[in-house]
């Protein structure tokens, strides 16, 4: 399920450009605010073993803004959306958006001037895809260093497919009776942003992602690749 948020701003505000870690504390505000219980299970356990998978991502900050010294103005509403495979997450933050509850992003605690869910179907097995937000495909090496991947790169493709593989398995509670499967069509810029204090490399694209139509779905709600909670891994599907 998607959220789309209009978050009320007049004036001109400051942002920093690294701010994924703000979004994502404030939405983790919001649940806490609704039922303490869910989001610490959301924040602290979650659902995996060796990963910790929350299930939703978010995408890019959208409005009016230049950027200046480290930050990004922004000049009017913003606008952002949140999805997640979970509709009890979206209701949550629905409800206490609408509720008047502020969003706060680092210093500044911005309401909700609209709130609105949708629900997005893939029913083909094939699809185009456009990044919103960029795609993370790494693994970790055994003395904890991360190893990134570009998607011109054999395993940026085999790791996207694991992720997925791992995601859905702890979602369901079963295994994926078929894999999918993803082709770089057009990769696009290499973006890399500070998340606390992680570097974290991630990449735009155009995409061809093929698979049975429910895990398409599945990865429309929950992004693509890892550290999606983050704030990465968040498409459009496009003919």
């Amino acid at each position: 399920m998607q959220l789309f948020i209009t978050l009320k701003n007049i004036g001109i505000i400051d942002i920093p450009v690294n701010y994924n870690f703000y979004i994502q504390s404030a939405i983790f505000r919001l649940l806490a605010e609704k039922n303490a219980d869910f989001a610490e299970h959301l924040h602290s356990v979650a659902d995996g073993e060796k990963t910790k998978y929350k299930f939703f991502t978010f995408g890019s900050l959208i409005g009016k803004n230049h950027f200046h010294d480290k930050k990004l103005y922004f000049e009017g509403n913003i606008k952002l959306e949140i999805r997640s495979v979970s509709d009890e997450f979206i209701e949550m933050l629905a409800d206490a958006l609408t509720s008047g509850s502020p969003f706060c992003i680092g210093k500044h605690s911005l309401t909700a001037e609209s709130v609105e869910k949708k629900e997005y179907t893939i029913t083909d097995s094939l699809i185009k895809i456009r990044t919103l937000s960029p795609i993370v495909s790494k693994t970790q090496t055994e003395d904890n260093k991360a190893v990134y991947y570009s998607p011109h790169d054999v395993m940026f493709i085999k790791r996207i497919r694991e992720t997925f593989t791992n995601k859905y398995t702890v979602f369901s509670g079963k295994s994926p009776q078929s894999g999918i499967d993803i082709l770089p069509v057009s990769a696009g810029k290499k973006i890399v942003t500070k998340y606390k204090d992680t570097w974290i490399t991630a990449y735009h694209g155009l995409f061809e992602v093929c698979g049975d139509a429910e895990y398409l779905q599945f990865l429309y709600d929950v992004g693509l690749g890892v550290k999606t909670s983050q704030g990465f891994g968040m498409y459009d599907a496009i003919s």
